[in-house]
């Protein structure tokens, strides 16, 4: 468990020393192709452990295998990215770090036999197949290097140019 975190803890260092230097309007540009802006993938890297201490308290409450769905899944990482419109970036790492250490300590009172601990996510209807397992290490070894994807996606939005047939038009509206 305490390496998972290391290795968290790490990608999330990089990504908390990249909005240091990010300059606040470029928070808004996105990279082509992508529909989020740097500043939803920062919301959503910095509020993703929001989820993970739910699940903790789903371990703390028993053995075996734990359901989840997926559809809760999105629509709570979609409500923890609206609850952070408003926040600046400096105001949602503050918050991201008191969420890293809740959920330090929260994963600390697990047993390292909880690592083999099935997940089992069911899919929305009509999905092939209906659900999948998934063991709680493997979903920790994925959430050990989320920020990183994130930072990556911030580092293409940042350095794409605006469009400049758009920045001419809202020049024009002014």
């Amino acid at each position: 468990m305490r390496v998972l975190f290391e290795r968290a803890l790490a990608r999330r260092e990089s990504l908390l020393g990249l909005v240091e230097v990010v300059p606040g309007d470029y928070w808004t540009r996105s990279a082509g192709g992508d529909s989020w802006t740097a500043y939803t993938h920062l919301a959503h890297a910095l509020t993703a452990d929001n989820a993970l201490a739910d699940l903790a308290d789903l371990l703390a409450g028993g053995a075996g295998p734990v359901r989840l769905t997926a559809a809760a899944m999105y629509a709570e990482r979609e409500r923890s990215i609206q609850s952070s419109a408003d926040l600046s970036p400096a105001a949602l790492v503050v918050q991201a770090r008191r969420s890293r250490d809740r959920l330090t300590r929260q994963f600390g009172l697990l047993a390292p036999a909880d690592l083999d601990r099935a997940l089992v996510w069911e899919l929305p209807g009509g999905s092939w197949p209906a659900e999948v397992s998934i063991s709680l290490l493997a979903y920790l070894e994925q959430w050990a290097v989320h920020d990183s994807g994130h930072e990556g996606a911030i580092r293409a939005a940042i350095s794409t140019t605006p469009d400049l047939s758009a920045v001419a038009h809202i020049r024009r509206m002014r």
